[in-house]
């Protein structure tokens, strides 16, 4: 009778130490057959994996002030915007946005636009080579065919007031970033001021940005952007000549 308890003892303690063995081997053989997920994460502005026409929060609409941008930039192919004619405003893009990043380059192989709408669209954007750069950059992710893309880009900029003060300054105009905001509310009730962005290079007006939402009704701007306003204290806005 004791040696069957003494028997029986040794047995409990190697299926004891047995379980012990066994635990740590089936740990890791379970990570090793669940790694950890990895999710998207944002790279140089854009949410990387989410490049796909259509899927995206809402629009900016960019619009550069020509006479800066040819005054900073002598690069003889912006001679359709920067030579005889004379702009203010001009239409750098209408960008679909996220709300953190935004998408780009959604098919690498777009269709070309038609000469028809090139023509409609150089009044406002005069410059074949910005308009290819757009469609292939941003108007391929807005999930739009190209010529209604380039239609809802005329319909956003036809939806802004340039404040008077802007349409054909002959003197430099020296101005807070608040205040040219401010010009611009006062000439459009319906934008909320958190709707607009004003950036500046060197000193200089560069573009003010407007946010949109996918029916080109305006809406706030997400955080991201807003990041981007112009922190100098004052803004040179070179006149149009």
């Amino acid at each position: 009778m004791r040696c069957q308890k003494t028997h029986l003892f040794k047995a409990l303690v190697l299926l004891v130490l047995g379980v012990l063995v066994t635990i740590p081997s089936m740990a890791r053989h379970h990570n090793n057959q669940a790694p950890p997920i990895s999710l998207p994460s944002v790279i140089e502005g854009t949410v990387s994996g989410l490049n796909q026409g259509g899927k995206f929060d809402y629009y900016l609409l960019s619009l550069s002030w020509s006479p800066a941008f040819c005054l900073l930039n002598n690069d003889p192919a912006s001679w359709e915007q920067c030579g005889s004619k004379r702009f203010g405003f001009i239409v750098h893009g209408l960008w679909p946005q996220f709300e953190q990043g935004y998408p780009s380059d959604c098919n690498a192989n777009p269709p070309p636009i038609p000469e028809s709408v090139v023509q409609e669209i150089l009044p406002i954007m005069p410059s074949h080579g910005l308009m290819r750069h757009e469609w292939q950059k941003h108007g391929t992710c807005s999930g739009l065919g190209v010529n209604e893309y380039f239609s809802t880009l005329e319909k956003a900029f036809a939806s802004i007031n340039i404040p008077p003060e802007l349409k054909f300054p002959q003197t430099a105009l020296r101005i807070a970033p608040s205040g040219l905001t401010d010009w611009f509310l006062q000439s459009n009730q319906k934008l909320p001021k958190g709707s607009i962005v004003i950036n500046c290079k060197r000193g200089k007006l560069s573009e003010v940005k407007i946010c949109m939402d996918k029916a080109l009704q305006p809406r706030s701007c997400s955080a991201a952007v807003l990041k981007s306003q112009c922190d100098s204290q004052t803004i040179l806005i070179t006149p149009i000549r």
